[in-house]
């Protein structure tokens, strides 16, 4: 399959800039001469948002983006506890071209949302997300859950 065609210069230099979708091996040919494969890594491209940035203990919040090409969404939950940011529940989810992902925060406090898309042996990370949990009247609930 012909992905490209260049012309070279008076040295037989050439440059090539082409879009590319997924991982793969590329080689040249002219003629019938061909050279050895040289593999290109496509790097995901990761999209990631919260439907709030603010809640109530126990509600729910939910991740939406989109990861290409296809792959997996891994998702470390972190809450600041005493200055630090403490892990709190990791998750990972298979994400197609669009993802959603739904988690519940159950304790009050300032929380962040990691999330890495993952394709092959590639990983891209998204910005943080931060999320204020308000204490609901009567009590916070313990742990999280989605």
């Amino acid at each position: 399959m012909t992905v490209g065609r260049a012309v070279t210069d008076d040295a037989g230099d050439y440059v090539l800039s082409i879009p590319w979708r997924r991982s793969g091996l590329v080689r040249a040919v002219s003629g019938d001469v061909q050279s050895l494969p040289v593999s290109v890594a496509v790097a995901p491209a990761l999209t990631v948002g919260a439907d709030a940035s603010q809640l109530a203990a126990g509600d729910r919040i939910i991740l939406s983006g989109s990861l290409r090409p296809k792959g997996t969404v891994r998702i470390v939950v972190q809450r600041r506890v005493g200055g630090r940011w403490r892990v709190e529940r990791r998750l990972s989810r298979r994400a197609g071209a669009r993802f959603a992902v739904t988690l519940r925060l159950q304790r009050a406090g300032r929380y962040r949302l990691l999330v890495a898309g993952i394709v092959a042996d590639q990983r891209t990370n998204a910005e943080p997300i931060v999320v204020r949990v308000t204490a609901v009247p009567g009590g916070v609930a313990a742990g999280v859950g989605f």
